[in-house]
């Protein structure tokens, strides 16, 4: 389908009866050859309507000439002929008389190649109580053209399960949204014309991109792109963009919820109402409350999440550590940044902000445990394979570590033996943090940038250059 089309069309006749002899039916006594010549171009309009400017002169009458804005509804028939109904606004100049009129009529065209077309038009004008009828043969030459792009959604439903819209991706091409893809060859079912693919979790393995010859662009509706083979896209060609930043204050929220959560018992106390009506006293508690001004929160990268977390442990009066590149001089005031092993050693709070890679994959295992602090809280939104989920677990129960929370799992959703399910103090919430409304809205507007910017040869948030 043609989302936007430029033509120039040449008029080589026209045609015309007057208006008395078209109104007494005495066409043959009026019958005049203007013979002119016009330029006009087509736009296509959504729906089969297109929008036809023209300007057309006619060499026998007093230099007269018209400047007409039609619009058509275009009927495509087989063998690549076309028919359209027209109408619009018309603008007449003949001598001294410069008049709005209004045309109607009829068309149709036939398709030699890509390019090229040839067709005809009946127009019927009304100018200021002058009525004409005439007939035009023109060539049409296409010299500018865009294909609206086959737009596949892969797993949809998490990011909009109906309370958002997709209409500003689709509004760039033709567009099919699935909630869920379950397997490789239903991906190449699904997306077998499309150049562009959007995915969350949806894996697009290099055997995938061989199956889609038609594939040119891989959206990645999350910050983490490991689900894309990011060297065979190189490799073919195919542009892998991701959406940075969408969820940073969201995943901050989420780590100071778990933390809030552990160190006061939000959840616990509530939910024990009854026994503060059974209570002697005006308050009741029956486990430590922990301050957080003062204590050390320990920050394993700095990115655009980690500064955030960071940011807002200042704003609780905690003293910031972190795990990170930058160096002191680059950092702001208030975050130190110390190498991994004192890291461990010196925070009472650890959160996970780095991104998964060899040397980060279960980064907090049974010997950077050892090394921590008893009573330490571990905080992971980051990755699930982060932590040995094992060690972790164990470290609970021996009370090594005084609580874990995590939005993620090392394999999402969790099998049933996935040993932090049933330990006590592991608060485990399912991969929600970044589900804010504001934050898939964010990612639903970045999305559709990042397609428009694709389609418009300037691609942006690239991660496989």
């Amino acid at each position: 389908m043609k989302r936007f089309l430029l033509i120039v069309s040449l008029l080589v006749a026209s045609v015309s009866a007057s208006a008395m002899g078209f109104r007494s039916l005495d066409l043959k006594a009026n019958l005049r050859s203007d013979f002119g010549v016009g330029v006009g171009m087509s736009f296509n309009l959504p729906a089969n309507f297109e929008f036809a400017p023209s300007f057309n002169y006619y060499f026998d009458s007093g230099n007269a000439f018209t400047i007409d804005a039609d619009f058509r509804y275009r009927f495509d028939l087989p063998k690549s002929f076309s028919i359209y109904p027209l109408a619009g606004p018309l603008y007449f100049h003949c001598k001294d008389h410069n008049n709005i009129g209004l045309n109607v009529g009829a068309g149709f065209s036939y398709d030699i190649n890509d390019a090229w077309s040839v067709g005809a038009e009946a127009k019927y004008q009304y100018v200021n109580h002058f009525d004409d009828f005439y007939l035009s043969l023109g060539v049409s030459y296409l010299f500018y053209f865009v294909k609206d792009m086959n737009i596949c959604v892969l797993d949809g439903y998490t990011l909009n399960p109906g309370d958002l819209s997709w209409d500003a991706v689709c509004s760039l091409g033709e567009c099919s949204v699935y909630d869920r893809t379950a397997t490789a060859d239903e991906v190449v079912d699904r997306a077998a014309d499309a150049e562009i693919v959007l995915t969350n979790k949806v894996m697009i393995t290099d055997d995938v991109m061989e199956r889609l010859p038609a594939l040119r662009y891989v959206g990645v509706l999350a910050t983490g792109y490991n689900v894309v083979d990011i060297e065979a896209a190189r490799r073919r060609g195919i542009i892998v963009t991701n959406i940075p930043a969408y969820s940073t204050a969201s995943v901050a929220q989420m780590v100071f919820a778990h933390l809030l959560n552990i160190t006061n018992s939000v959840a616990r106390y509530s939910a024990e109402i009854g026994q503060w009506a059974r209570s002697r006293d005006f308050c009741y508690y029956d486990s430590g409350l922990t301050e957080l001004a003062g204590k050390t929160m320990g920050i394993v990268g700095l990115g655009n999440t980690g500064m955030a977390t960071a940011r807002i442990a200042l704003a609780f009066g905690m003293k910031v550590i972190a795990l990170t590149s930058k160096t002191a001089d680059v950092l702001p005031e208030g975050i130190v940044p110390v190498d991994r092993d004192t890291l461990m050693a010196e925070a009472d709070v650890i959160s996970l902000h780095c991104p998964l890679t060899e040397s980060t994959r279960e980064i907090i295992n049974a010997r950077s445990i050892a090394m921590m602090r008893p009573g330490v809280i571990v905080i992971n939104t980051g990755r699930g394979p982060l932590v040995a989920e094992a060690d972790v677990a164990e470290a609970l129960r021996s009370r090594r570590i005084a609580a874990y929370a995590a939005d993620v799992l090392s394999v999402e959703p969790p099998a049933a033996d996935n040993p932090l399910l049933n330990v006590e103090r592991a608060y485990i919430t399912p991969h929600i943090a970044w589900a804010t409304i504001e934050a898939r809205r964010r990612l639903m507007t970045i999305a559709a940038e990042n397609i428009s910017a694709f389609i418009n040869n300037n691609p942006i948030n690239v991660v496989n250059k």
